[in-house]
């Protein structure tokens, strides 16, 4: 159960709605389960998660199709990583997923990343996905 929760979409899992929640759980510090991951588990985990979201963006209609209720949780959750010290390569998935998602979700997303992408990869995806939206960085 450990990484197996949301890295089933390569596999053509079924994406659900409420694997959503399962993500916004695992970044609950308070849960007893939770404080017992190590930072590198928990990065790991997120990582896997996120990377599964993308696939599932990526082969399927499925972020486009969500409820705007699952949406406006999906970029909650993203607001939540990202203030538990994203590491790059994790900006650079959650940019690659708000790629796969309504334009106005989207670009909440990149707007909550503007600035905080660091360099290399995760800034180049950053700019490739502010080209994919048509949209300036300025007019975030």
């Amino acid at each position: 159960m450990k990484y197996c929760l949301l890295a089933f979409y390569s596999s053509d899992y079924g994406f659900e709605e409420e694997d959503i929640v399962i993500l916004r759980e695992f970044l609950d510090k308070q849960l007893k389960r939770i404080k017992k991951v190590t930072r590198e588990d928990w990065i790991e985990f997120v990582y896997f998660a996120l990377d599964s979201l993308w696939i599932a963006a990526k082969e399927t209609e499925t972020l486009t199709q969500m409820c705007d209720e699952a949406n406006e949780e999906l970029v909650d959750v993203f607001q939540e990583v990202f203030a538990c010290k994203a590491t790059n390569d994790i900006k650079e998935l959650m940019v690659f997923v708000a790629t796969g998602m309504r334009q106005g979700y989207g670009l909440e997303v990149l707007r909550r990343l503007k600035g905080k992408t660091g360099g290399g990869d995760a800034r180049r995806t950053y700019k490739k996905a502010l080209k994919h939206f048509n949209i300036m960085e300025e007019e975030l």
